[in-house]
Parts: C-alpha cells; structure tokens; sequence
C-alpha cells in the first residue's frame, strides 16, 4: 500500500489549497488568509499528501484566550490564567475520493498530538471550532472524538445571504475546563449591536440602552440549552415580530464563519 504524508503548508501550496477550500467550503476566503496559513506561525497548517497531491488538510490558529470572538468568551474557567491559550480549528478538509479512510481523524490527532505534547503549547487548554447545525457528519465526528456541545449559536453563518444556526464545540486539553457554574453554557455578552433574523428574510438592527437589555434576553433563550428546538426558534420569531412595530429596519450583512468541515 502507498503511505500517505503529512507535512505544513508552505506558500508554494496556496493554489492547490485555494482550489480545495473553494470545492469544500461555501465561503470565499481572501487572499491574505491563504498567505497566513501557510507562512504565519500561529497556524497549525498541515496536510494530508498522497501521490504528491494534497488530499486533506487541517488549519488551527493558536492564540490567547483573551483575543476569542464575543461568542467564543466563556470557553475557559476564570481561574485559569488570562494568558492561557486556546486553538481554533479553522478548516478540516478531506478530497471526496480519500474521505472515511482515516485522513480527517489522522489530521486531528497530529494537531491534538503537536498541542499536548510539546512543551511550547502546555499553555493551550482549549481545542475548539464552529459548526453548521445541519452538518451531521462533522457534529458526528467531533463528537465521536470526545468534543462536547458549548453553545447554539443562532443565525450565526451567513451562506448565500442565508443566515443559518451553528453550534460550538470545544476539547479541554492540558488541565483546561470550563467555567463551574449551574448556569453554563449561559453567559452575557456586552454587546452594542446585535442582528436578529425575522421569517428567514429580514435583519433589524437594534442600538443603545434597549439593545443592551434585548440583548440579555436573547442570549439566555439560545444557551439555556445547548440544543436548538421549536419553542426557542419560535419566542424569536415572536418577540422580532412585536419589536418590528417600533424598531427601524436596517439592511445588515453578516460575516461568514471560517469553519465548515469537509469530512
């Protein structure tokens, strides 16, 4: 049997991995993402090689805890050190041909590996990414992989201007934990702006001090549980309806997210 490699993305690769990310994933990335991760440090950027052909790759970035998104906050006990790192998982990628042969799971334990065993990355207590809710293969996968469930994450994909629920899971590595409270995963954000969907179609944007208060109320709808249902979808769609009444509408663009995985 021919072996497969594994060795870091280098700039030479960013065609071969342009092309894969654009079959895999429904997000056009900019160029200077692809001159990043395969030349900045703070990347974990390795591929999967077969044939001298890419055939899988995984993309984490290793930073401080302090420097997560808004949503991605909570994710470590606040007894731990504020310079604790933490790794997000930004692609995991196999060709359809390679996939449920082993590359993605091969992938994921070289990154677990590298980040537990390597003195330079003890300080890393987290390994974590951002997941469609309808992507059941890779919630699959994650979670055979021992990644538990952190956060619903609603609207939070913007897929051809369709804004789509995600979820959050994360893998506590070298002593990291979650926060010990009755409430988690229910955290406040101190949020200024924040966008809700109405039918699917429109974005109202809602400001100043209501926002605040707005804000608070929907956050502990969506991370009361961890699981999105009915009930929940649906005191959304009734609460954006009665604000739609005295509220201006705003036309808003979400980001998209960096993570989608192609198992």
């Amino acid at each position: 049997k021919e072996l497969i490699e594994l060795r870091f993305l280098c700039p030479s690769d960013v065609p071969k991995v342009k092309q894969l990310c654009s079959d895999w994933f429904p997000i056009e990335y900019p160029d200077s993402w692809y001159e990043d991760i395969t030349s900045n440090p703070k990347f974990f950027a390795l591929a999967a090689v077969f044939r001298f052909e890419i055939i899988g790759l995984i993309v984490a970035e290793i930073k401080c805890q302090t420097k997560c998104n808004r949503e991605d906050q909570g994710l470590l006990a606040t007894s731990l050190a504020n310079n604790s790192r933490v790794v997000y998982i930004l692609t995991l990628g196999v060709v359809k041909e390679f996939r449920r042969n082993g590359i993605a799971t091969l992938l994921l334990d070289n990154l677990i590996h590298h980040l537990t065993r390597n003195e330079s990355t003890t300080d890393c207590k987290a390994l974590y990414l951002h997941v469609l809710t309808t992507n059941l293969v890779a919630i699959r996968f994650y979670e055979k992989r021992q990644f538990k469930r952190h956060l619903f994450l609603p609207l939070y994909y913007s897929i051809n201007s369709t804004a789509r629920d995600g979820f959050s899971y994360v893998l506590y590595i070298n002593g990291g934990r979650p926060q010990p409270t009755l409430l988690y995963p229910f955290h406040y954000y101190n949020c200024t702006i924040i966008s809700i969907m109405l039918c699917n179609e429109c974005l109202f944007s809602l400001t100043d001090k209501f926002t605040d208060y707005i804000s608070i109320v929907l956050e502990a709808l969506s991370r009361i549980s961890a699981n999105p249902c009915k009930w929940t979808k649906r005191v959304l769609q009734v609460m954006a309806s009665k604000m739609c009444r005295f509220i201006p509408m705003s036309a808003t663009n979400r980001n998209s997210s960096p993570h989608l995985a192609s198992l």
